[in-house]
């Protein structure tokens, strides 16, 4: 018989703004209606998950110029401090591939001593596994256990990297896959 496994995966709490930009041709015409669709799915979860499920739609004038909501200006700013940034020049990051797990090497110049990593593409990392971190002088090494799911090599490890008390990173690490 198996143990279990867990099942992690990654969710929001709370107020969420899920940006995106939308670009109109420029042939549609000042005050011609614009409709946009969106056919919206997700899950509420807690101890089980729900699925929902709702269309949307919402049809408006186009404008000449964009008018700010002034009512929204705050939740957008909070929003965009929140969004990953690119890595600083100085910064330098690599993956090597082990038999069972990516070491995601980052190096800082500073010592890290806290991080974890989010992974971009699904079935590469597993989710549940514990990070592990060995701190260096100059970064640090994140241990990420693979995916069983992981059924070829990858060459590039994407994701963002959680610095608590620094902004969220963008990572986009070349891994380097072992010598046979």
């Amino acid at each position: 018989m198996h143990p279990s496994k867990a099942l992690t995966d990654y969710g929001y709490r709370g107020e969420v703004l899920l940006p995106i930009t939308l670009h109109v041709s420029p042939s549609v015409a000042a005050g011609a209606p614009i409709k946009i669709d969106a056919d919206a799915k997700w899950l509420i979860c807690r101890e089980v998950c729900i699925p929902e499920h709702v269309q949307l739609r919402l049809t408006m004038p186009r404008a000449a110029t964009a008018n700010e909501n002034r009512q929204s200006v705050p939740l957008f700013a909070r929003t965009r401090k929140l969004l990953p940034q690119s890595l600083p020049r100085n910064w330098k990051v690599n993956a090597t591939s082990a038999r069972d797990a990516f070491m995601l090497t980052v190096l800082a110049g500073t010592r890290i001593t806290k991080a974890e990593f989010f992974p971009l593409n699904p079935g590469e990392i597993d989710n549940s596994a514990r990070q592990e971190l060995h701190s260096l002088p100059t970064g640090s090494r994140l241990t990420l256990k693979k995916s069983d799911l992981l059924l070829k090599p990858i060459s590039v490890l994407r994701g963002v990297l959680v610095i608590p008390g620094r902004p969220a990173y963008r990572i986009e690490a070349p891994v380097h896959q072992p010598i046979q």
